[in-house]
């Protein structure tokens, strides 16, 4: 039986009623009003900060601690997270040449069995290109950062732009259906369109999950034919699994990233989070708008997305940015009107999007940490994050659960589960990933409301064993506390402009 509850739970912030309301028609001063509610609810100064040390200047400045050996501390950690990774590289083949994945769900939480829904090792992918075999391991454990996605054919003209922006190693799997006679012409269609658009590619690896289940659980009870649901979480799983560094970074296959992301995790900030156990980078994503003269910008640094912003053409990602970012702009420059329309801030608003954007906006770099709860509260939060699968302490990142498939909480159950085990989250300034608009499904069909009902109660089930089980100092299955920080508090730290410029 799961221990007693503990005491109740003070309300996270992100939980409660906005502060602020939609700013549509209120005049220049209720703006500017709400703007500095806004920036005394989070601490953040309005005008620019003092001036910062470089990013790339010793540590012990970087963080204000002179007098402290900060970066031999720094050198220790950054060693104990070598032998973590070497020691986690040398069972990593043999975990892979075992580990059995779930493409099918025969019912809730219980994968088919035998050939229906049970996959082995690697051999049922096909690997269409593999420019990382040649290429040489992460060596420390933190000098290198993989991209990792899945997703289906469609989505690669999203992914051509991704490969563009991200110049350091990528593993992507796509779907192709091929369960019917009538399916099996234009699954050999894709399979060429696939192979004539990685051979664009460079430092990739891709594979291809040939889907031939006709049926699960979830799409037998759908009223029209649609197939199989997406077994998304497994195929987080394989990508992560065929990463050959121990950092990653996962993402959909609609967003890309921002074009000076890749080098500054690399040249900059991986070595400071080498030295923090259990650290997730949180990258803010926004979405592009189709705007009035029918153009979309996909901005690539931040004085972009700042442009764009103020002409409506981005947004914080599902919602209004006057809700998140109230400021005292000209509204006649708004290509999009209908910005204020959406109000969804539940999945982003952790983020501290205001934060991030006023001082990205007063060229700082770094990071700051975000106060996270339980997985009992802000239970829609889903950010995409940089983490690692190994810690210097030798704790393993948590696997993506598989019983999450097609739409719906499958992310989020992912950064539940962090959140359970005392991972410390931190935004990264200057940096983002932004949505390229697409089609998408009808999310009011009544199977798909019907599907979203499922994972909801999943991921309910989920957040009360996870709480209790892991969460609460009294659970079974509770994990030691992350190792203490130098960096807790953050990196306030510039780079100069010829970091942020277009590369």
């Amino acid at each position: 039986p799961p221990p007693p509850p503990s005491p109740p739970l003070q309300p996270n912030m992100e939980d409660q009623p906005d502060v602020l309301p939609q700013l549509e028609g209120h005049s220049m001063e209720q703006k500017q009003e709400a703007a500095r509610q806004l920036a005394q609810r989070y601490g953040v100064a309005q005008q620019r900060l003092p001036e910062l040390p470089s990013c790339l200047d010793d540590p012990a400045k970087v963080i204000q601690m002179e007098g402290y050996d900060v970066l031999g501390w720094m050198a220790e950690q950054q060693r104990e997270q070598t032998r973590a990774w070497h020691q986690y590289q040398q069972v990593l083949q043999t975990k892979q040449d075992q580990v059995e994945y779930c493409v099918a769900q025969c019912a809730l939480r219980r994968c088919c069995q035998g050939e229906r829904g049970v996959r082995s090792g690697q051999s049922w992918l096909r690997v269409l290109k593999d420019d990382l075999a040649d290429s040489s391991d992460d060596i420390t454990g933190y000098s290198d950062v993989t991209l990792v996605t899945q997703g289906s054919v469609d989505r690669i003209q999203a992914f051509n732009i991704i490969t563009e922006a991200w110049p350091g190693p990528k593993v992507a799997v796509f779907t192709i259906s091929n369960f019917t006679e009538d399916q099996a012409a234009p699954a050999d269609r894709q399979l060429r369109y696939l192979q004539e658009a990685a051979a664009m590619w460079s430092n990739i690896k891709v594979l291809v999950y040939t889907v031939t289940i006709p049926s699960d659980y979830f799409s037998v009870r759908f009223s029209s034919f649609q197939g199989p649901q997406h077994p998304i979480n497994t195929l987080r799983n394989v990508v992560v699994d065929h990463a050959r560094t121990n950092f990653i970074f996962t993402i959909d296959m609609d967003f890309v990233p921002s074009s000076n992301l890749y080098t500054k995790l690399v040249k900059v900030f991986l070595p400071y989070m080498a030295a923090m156990d259990r650290a997730v980078l949180v990258i803010p994503h926004w979405e592009a708008l189709t705007c009035d003269d029918n153009m979309v910008h996909l901005p690539g640094r931040f004085d972009e997305l700042r442009s764009d912003t103020e002409e409506g053409r981005v947004r914080p990602f599902h919602v209004a940015t006057a809700k998140l970012i109230p400021q005292s702009w000209d509204t006649s420059r708004l290509k999009c009107p209908s910005d204020t329309s959406a109000a969804w801030s539940p999945g982003i608003k952790t983020t501290n999007y205001f934060k991030w954007y006023r001082e990205s906006d007063a060229g700082i770099d770094g990071l700051f940490p975000l106060t996270m709860t339980g997985p009992l509260l802000d239970k829609y939060y889903e950010p995409f994050v940089v983490v690692r699968r190994v810690e210097s302490s030798g704790f393993t990142l948590p696997r993506y659960k598989e019983e999450y498939v097609g739409r719906y909480k499958n992310k989020i159950s992912f950064i539940t589960t962090l959140r359970a085990y005392h991972y410390r989250f931190f935004t990264l300034r200057q940096e983002f990933l932004v949505h390229a608009p697409h089609p998408v499904s009808n999310s009011s069909n009544p199977d798909m409301l019907s599907h979203l009902e499922l994972m909801r109660k999943l991921h309910q089930e989920d957040r009360h064993t996870l709480h209790y089980y892991v969460y609460d100092p009294r659970g079974l299955e509770h994990p030691p506390p992350p190792k203490q920080s130098m960096f807790a508090k953050g990196l306030d730290c510039v780079l100069g402009p010829e970091w942020n410029a277009k590369r």
